[in-house]
């Protein structure tokens, strides 16, 4: 059973993938998603929560380079009309 603590976690793992890739784009949020990768392997011994970690952080890493790729494009956008 899926508990709020368990959902809270998950959020804060997607959000500092997000966030990472906001501030620090493709490479720090690629660096946080591997750390969280590291950490889930080194200390979730569950089967169901292994899977809903790995999910929360690939789909994160996901997010992330999307709204890199849009900032990317953005700042390119940008200097052209520049």
């Amino acid at each position: 059973m899926i508990t709020l603590a368990v959902l809270g976690f998950q959020l804060v793992i997607f959000g500092s993938i997000v966030v990472a890739g906001k501030v620090g784009g493709k490479i720090l949020a690629t660096l946080v998603a591997g750390l969280w990768c590291v950490w889930t392997i080194h200390l979730i011994f569950m089967p169901w929560l292994l899977h809903l970690q790995f999910t929360t952080i690939g789909l994160a890493w996901l997010v992330a380079m999307g709204i890199t790729s849009e900032d990317t494009a953005r700042s390119q956008l940008k200097s052209i009309r520049s």
